[in-house]
This record gives structure tokens, C-alpha cells and sequence, in this order.
């Protein structure tokens, strides 16, 4: 849990109607900030398999990830965490990465 706390507060600040564009012309969505190019608009089909979802994506439009129903953001970020970790998300790997037990910001055990 400490590391979807971290992960969401460094990507979206905990916001889940935001699109950052980014320097390569990508787009990231929502709360978890799924990028265009890998995760959302590539179908409709709602994969399961990892390569199916690393090849294809989730299966959602990339619009439906920037409302408060969260869901199906959730969905295709738990499917991408189970295939790769969460080593898919930079501000993961540059701010989260490691123990954060320590960490009171992300301490969930008062919820």
C-alpha cells in the first residue's frame, strides 16, 4: 500500500483529472498517470495476459482515467504492476524505490 500511496502522490499529486503531455508528444491520465503510447486508447480488448498488456495495453480510452471513478484506473494499474512491478513509473523509481516503512507520508495504518 505505501508503495501506491507514494507512486500516486509523486505522479498526480493525488489528482485524478489530470493529462501531463510530455516532451515526446505522449500523454499521461489520471491519478496514476497512464501514458497514451503504452496503456490506454491501443483497443478495447480488456487483456489479462503480460505480454498481451505490455503489447497491447489495458484496453480503456485514455478519457476514462481522468474522472473521480477511479476503477478502471485502478484496474489497468494493478495489471501493469503485476507484470513489471511498478518499474513502469519513473516517479516510482526515482522517489518510492526502496523501504519506505520509515516513511510517516506514507503510513496507512491509522486508515
Amino acid at each position: 500500500m505505501r508503495d501506491w500511496l507514494c507512486l500516486v502522490n509523486h505522479e498526480s499529486g493525488f489528482q485524478y483529472d489530470i493529462v501531463h503531455e510530455n516532451s515526446d508528444g505522449s500523454k499521461d491520465y489520471g491519478i496514476y498517470q497512464l501514458n497514451d503510447n503504452y496503456w490506454c486508447d491501443q483497443g478495447d480488448t480488456k487483456y489479462s495476459s503480460c505480454w498481451q498488456i505490455n503489447t497491447f495495453g489495458c484496453g480503456y480510452k485514455c478519457s476514462h482515467f481522468t474522472n473521480s471513478a477511479i476503477a478502471w484506473d485502478t484496474d489497468c494499474a494493478v495489471k501493469i504492476k503485476n507484470c513489471n512491478s511498478f518499474s513502469k513509473w519513473r516517479a516510482w523509481q526515482v522517489h518510492c524505490q526502496g523501504d519506505l516503512t520509515t516513511n510517516p507520508d506514507y503510513d496507512f495504518s491509522h486508515c
